[in-house]
């Protein structure tokens, strides 16, 4: 089966999953109740890009200060994916520090 993402758009398309780890489950707006919807919305495009070879980008944010009580902090051990997401290969991982996008200041 011919899949245009796969063969014409591959090198100008990815997934790139934003802000989904375990820090979030230290806040207090987090609610346990909506994980299993948030994470079936998550894992569907993943498999979806998985299954058609499109690259998948993590982006985690790390910031404030480096502590272990910090949950954004990578001494927090928080900065990782979220149990539940599907697993997955990234082509590239970053950490941004801005809270409001992972392109702020990308020349997009």
């Amino acid at each position: 089966m011919h899949h245009p993402i796969a063969t014409e758009h591959a090198m100008k398309t990815c997934l790139i999953p934003i802000d989904a780890q375990e820090s979030f489950r230290h806040r207090p707006f987090y609610d346990p109740t909506t994980l299993p919807a948030w994470l079936a919305a998550q894992n569907a495009p993943i498999a979806a890009c998985q299954q058609r070879g499109v690259p998948i980008v993590r982006v985690l944010h790390a910031a404030g200060p480096q502590t272990a009580d910090n949950p954004f902090a990578l001494a927090s051990g928080q900065v990782r994916p979220i149990a539940g997401l599907a697993e997955f290969t990234p082509a590239a991982s970053f950490h941004k520090s801005s809270r409001h996008s992972a392109l702020v200041g990308a020349a997009c």
